[in-house]
This record gives C-alpha cells, sequence and structure tokens, in this order.
C-alpha cells in the first residue's frame, strides 16, 4: 500500500504530509502550476511614456509617487521595480524625484525593508514613506457609496501615480490588484472602515467584481486618487510571474479578471468531512489576520459539522490587537456575530465576524506557531503534532478529505453559488 505523500508550505518551508491511499481524497488548488512561468518579464512601458508626454511639464520637474505593498504582500520588487526607476530616469525623471509609498493601510507601519529584497543601492538613493492611516491625509470627497475619501496627501500631490502591486482572488473585496494598494493601503482609516463595512453583503465575496460594493467603492476611491498607473502581476504558488501588466488600473482590471477567475476558481462537485488547508506559506501566513483568509475559501467545500485543518507558521503573531483583543472577550461564536452585527463597523473586528460565522457552522483546528492559550483566545484548537493528528482524525472520522495546498488563493466554485 502506498502512501498520498503531499507537501503544504508553510512560513518559508514545506512540510511533509502522508495520507492513507485507503482514504478519499481530493486535492483543490489553483491552476497556475499548469502555466508557464514568464522566463523575461518584458514590461512594455508605452503607457508611462505615453502619460509623460501629456503631463504638460518639464520632466525633470515632475514628482513621482509609486505606492507598493506593505511585507503582508509576496511581491516579486526585484523583477519590477528596477526597469520601473530604469525606465523614469530614462525619459527624463530625477531620481530624488521618485518616492515610494509603503501601503500599509491599517496595519502598523515597519520601517524594516528588508522584505522588498531590493539592492543596497535602491534602498539608500530612494525616499520610502511609511503611511499611517491617522497622518498626513488630504480629504477629496465622497464616494456614491458614502466613503469619506482620506488619502495620502503627499501621494496625491505627486504629478504621477503608479500603483505596485499583485492580482488575485480577495476574500470579501473581489479581487486585489488596480487602485487597491492606494484606495485602502494609501487610505485613512475612517476611509478603510466604512469601505469595509458591506461585509455581510452576498457580493462581498472572491471573484465577484461589478456587484461588489466593497471593490466598486475602492474603484471611485482610485478615481478621486487619481492613479495614473497600475504596475500590477499574476504570480503561482511559488511566486514566479505569468502575467504583467502596465496600463490605466481599469484597464489592468479587465485584463486581468479573466485569467484570474480561469486559474484561481476550481469546480467542486462535492462536500467534504474534513478540510486541510494551508495558507500558503509566507507571507500569507506571517501572521493570523492574513492567514485567516484561507479560512474563507476552505469552508465552501465542508458539509455541516465538519472540520478544518489550518497550517499556518504565524511568525510574527496574531497581526492585529484590534481584532484579538475584541474576539478574546467572548467565549462563543455565536456571541461574536451578535454583537458584531448590533455595533458599529469595526476594522478587525471583522475579521472576528467572518471567523465567528464559520465557527458556529464548523470545527477549527490550527497548526502554528501561536501559543495554545492564544489559539484558544481564538476559539480554536490547536494542533502540536501534524502528523499523529492527521492519522488518528481521518482515520477514526472522516470519509471525504479535502486537501489545499494554497487555499488563500483557492477559490472552488460549487453548486451553490
Amino acid at each position: 500500500m502506498v502512501n498520498l505523500e503531499l507537501s503544504l508550505k508553510y512560513g518559508k518551508q514545506d512540510l511533509n504530509i502522508q495520507l492513507s491511499s485507503l482514504l478519499n481524497v481530493d486535492i483543490i488548488a489553483p491552476h497556475t502550476k499548469y502555466v508557464m512561468p514568464l522566463v523575461n518579464i518584458s514590461i512594455d512601458f508605452q503607457p508611462l511614456i505615453s502619460l509623460l508626454n501629456n503631463k504638460g511639464k518639464n520632466r525633470s520637474e515632475l514628482i513621482v509617487g509609486i505606492a507598493i505593498n506593505d511585507k503582508t504582500r509576496p511581491v516579486p520588487y526585484p523583477k519590477l521595480i528596477p526597469p520601473l526607476i530604469h525606465e523614469l530616469i530614462q525619459n527624463g525623471i530625477k531620481e530624488n524625484n521618485i518616492i515610494f509609498y509603503i501601503a500599509n493601510g491599517t496595519h502598523v507601519p515597519d520601517t524594516d525593508l528588508s522584505y522588498l529584497q531590493l539592492e543596497d543601492y535602491l534602498i539608500n538613493n530612494y525616499i520610502f514613506l511609511q503611511h499611517d492611516c491617522n497622518e498626513n491625509l488630504i480629504y477629496l470627497g465622497e464616494t456614491s457609496f458614502g466613503t469619506k475619501i482620506l488619502i495620502n496627501k503627499s501621494y496625491y500631490e505627486c504629478d504621477l501615480k503608479i500603483s505596485v502591486g499583485n492580482i488575485e482572488p480577495h476574500h470579501f473585496a473581489g479581487y486585489s490588484g488596480g487602485v487597491k494598494t492606494v484606495s485602502i493601503g494609501l487610505a485613512g482609516k475612517e476611509t478603510i472602515t466604512h469601505n469595509h463595512s458591506p461585509l455581510m453583503d452576498d457580493n462581498s465575496v472572491a471573484c465577484e467584481y461589478f456587484r461588489n460594493k466593497i471593490r466598486m467603492d475602492i474603484e471611485e476611491i482610485g478615481d478621486f486618487a487619481g492613479v495614473d498607473l497600475a504596475l500590477n502581476y499574476i504570480q503561482n504558488s511559488d511566486l514566479q510571474i505569468l502575467n504583467v501588466f502596465l496600463e490605466n488600473p481599469k484597464t489592468v482590471m479587465q485584463q486581468a479578471i479573466p485569467i484570474i477567475d480561469k486559474l484561481h476558481s476550481v469546480n467542486v462537485e462535492k462536500k467534504y468531512d474534513f478540510d486541510i488547508a494551508s495558507a500558503g506559506g509566507h507571507p500569507k501566513d506571517i501572521n493570523f489576520y492574513q492567514s485567516q483568509k484561507a479560512i474563507s475559501n476552505a469552508k465552501n467545500i465542508l458539509k455541516k459539522n465538519a472540520s478544518i485543518l489550518i497550517i499556518a507558521e504565524c511568525k510574527e503573531g496574531i497581526g492585529s490587537d484590534t481584532y484579538f483583543n475584541y474576539v478574546s472577550k467572548f467565549n462563543f461564536p455565536s456571541e461574536v456575530i451578535t454583537n458584531f452585527e448590533n455595533k458599529e463597523f469595526v476594522i478587525g473586528h471583522h475579521k472576528a465576524y467572518l471567523m465567528a460565522k464559520v465557527q458556529i457552522k464548523h470545527k477549527l483546528y490550527l497548526y502554528s506557531n501561536l501559543a495554545k492559550p492564544i489559539v484558544k483566545s481564538l476559539m480554536m484548537e490547536k494542533v502540536d503534532e501534524l502528523a499523529p493528528f492527521i492519522n488518528y482524525f481521518t482515520k477514526s472520522v472522516h470519509a471525504n478529505i479535502a486537501v489545499m495546498p494554497n487555499a488563500v488563493s483557492t477559490i472552488p466554485i460549487t453548486k451553490r453559488r
């Protein structure tokens, strides 16, 4: 009898697990492994050159603002930033007029830029500004959804505004990419809070665009902010680039969404008793606040009262004091749901609500670096040893088992949707 051997990402390492060949196991993963990664990253800079030609200002005087993600997003900056800088300088932009803005959103700013993996020359000779959602903001008006638009003032005042980031499914905003790095990453806390408030809407789900109020609000915020270009890419689970785009943000989304849907949407014909779900490794499992996205996808393929084992290193802990201080006040998921639905929307609390909606239906287990009391406060059960747990759990209880090696980026399409 030959066992099924699987490798699941956990932080920056791989965990090898074995499942008995007698078990009914299905691997549910994105289709990206069937697409060849780009060997040479070739970026068409013509849209950038056209914009520079139409700015009506001496190029040596132009200030260029480049919004980039914080360390919680897997961006291959060494393949994107150097050619972008080179093209800007070749077209007359002064080196000291190129400013990078770290799009922290509501995350705590972190001055350690090693995650960018850029050469020392770039780190030392360019300006990298950390966005704080409570400071240096400019009010630009309101969206049609009633969101007051507060955006990083310095970025807004740049002559040319570029957004750099990845495009993949987002568990309630539909998709990342386009203007989202600016609309959320460089926004004020009030803006982010109101934008996220339609969380309970039926269309606030992954891979929903035009009917998704949160995503449409993001687009409007980006319009007010005046984002000129999006340098976006699509990558596989090994962080290899499959596609790269540089265009008007809306054009980028139009080009990318059909590709994303094809790569990340997986038809699932049945329901499962047990789902083993890896968040996808670093940086998707850098903390629990990020890893939780895996649960949003894993839950969609489960039978009632089924269980989920989440594999996520959470090297940097929970990732949000607001979230942990809130969820740890409660003893039961139903209490979280009642409290959240009867109070004003608060960023961080929404993660507890999303979790609770799953926890009232399913048992959640977590294999991570988090201490047992912390996991218990999240209303989950900590798994100390992976192999014995999986062996016992699968043999003693469950028949139909799903394994999601990259659950954050896997969107199950079931008959119910």
